[in-house]
């Protein structure tokens, strides 16, 4: 039997964070949640996920955009594919780019979970095939 790929995912608003995870998990994803961004950055560098979905606002000191550029910034954890979400229409177009420049991909809320699952799926084969070339994998 295959391992259902892990995703780490970082919101910090309860019913969010709970809706989103069970999608996941119904979509055939085990999902690690957590609301703050230190939180986050320190399960990713423990647990290596497959991706991480990330709000960009969050609990603490550090935003979603913060935590990827912490990502990026360690040879342990700048493979792991990223999304980045928000309701702050304005602030998360402002750091598109950024996000974009970190290899992540920004997704605007509200959106439909059949969008968030295709930006998932989309950035696991993504992240796949850039590990395989990086890490000289074979793939089928």
């Amino acid at each position: 039997m295959t391992p259902r790929p892990l995703i780490v995912l970082a919101e910090d608003t309860l019913a969010i964070r709970e809706m989103t995870a069970q999608a996941l998990t119904d979509a055939g994803y085990d999902v690690v949640c957590s609301s703050a961004g230190a939180q986050a950055f320190e399960l990713l560098r423990h647990l290596q996920p497959d991706l991480v979905v990330l709000d960009l606002h969050l609990f603490g000191q550090d935003t979603g955009l913060g935590v990827l550029r912490q990502m990026r910034a360690r040879r342990d954890t700048a493979h792991i594919p990223a999304i980045v979400y928000s309701a702050d229409a304005i602030r998360l177009e402002e750091v598109a780019g950024d996000i974009a420049g970190y290899g992540g991909v920004a997704l605007a809320k509200p959106f439909e979970i059949d969008a968030l699952l295709a930006a998932v799926h989309e950035q696991l084969r993504a992240g796949g095939e850039e590990r395989a070339r990086t890490y000289g994998e074979r793939r089928p």
